[in-house]
């Protein structure tokens, strides 16, 4: 599996907690308890019997994470290897510990626009390829994306109405790529 799709999966699973708790998380104290124990798996046992430092972390993201890490792979329907899901376990310990910060913030009354909550970079790609596969013309693209387009200065000149992007996406819609045709498995 792809680093961009185990980045991906992960930010499932940072949406899911961030978004759904965001309106009432509860009481600070509550994340900084988690904070902890997310810092804690990260960081690997203090103590233990392990092979090496490597194997004691992944069995303490394990212990933490991999519950979270095998629903998101079955509800995405992604069989994978063990190596893949190490690396899924570790975004996903990332993306977690990002959601238990965000939702710390909104806890203690900081309700300020999230960073981490904005489209993800995989999001932008397929939206983007996904144009171009069913004729959605680039610079009607770069405008519904809200960039400024690939030439430069000269695409300053050319503006697309909210009509020319709602019929290029309406006229094209039954023929959108899906995931089922990207592949789901990795």
């Amino acid at each position: 599996m792809s680093h961009k799709r185990r980045v991906a999966l992960s930010d499932i699973l940072y949406r899911a907690f961030a978004e759904n708790l965001a309106d009432d998380p509860g009481d600070p104290s509550l994340w900084a308890r988690v904070q902890a124990a997310n810092c804690e798996a990260i960081s690997g046992p203090i103590f233990g019997i392990h092979k090496n430092q490597d194997t004691g972390r992944l069995d303490a993201l394990e212990r933490r994470f991999g519950r979270l890490t095998d629903a998101i792979l079955q509800r995405e329907g992604i069989v994978t290897d063990t190596d893949s899901r190490n690396g899924l376990l570790k975004e996903a310990a990332r993306a977690l510990t990002e959601a238990t910060d965000k939702l710390h913030k909104n806890a203690s009354g900081d309700y300020r626009p999230d960073p981490n909550g904005a489209p993800s970079h995989a999001l932008r790609h397929w939206f983007k390829t996904a144009c171009q596969r069913v004729g959605v013309l680039d610079s009607v693209a770069d405008a519904i994306q809200g960039h400024r387009g690939s030439r430069g200065e000269a695409d300053g000149y050319r503006q697309s109405s909210i009509a020319e992007m709602h019929a290029s996406l309406r006229c094209s819609w039954r023929s959108w790529p899906t995931l089922a045709q990207h592949g789901r498995r990795a």
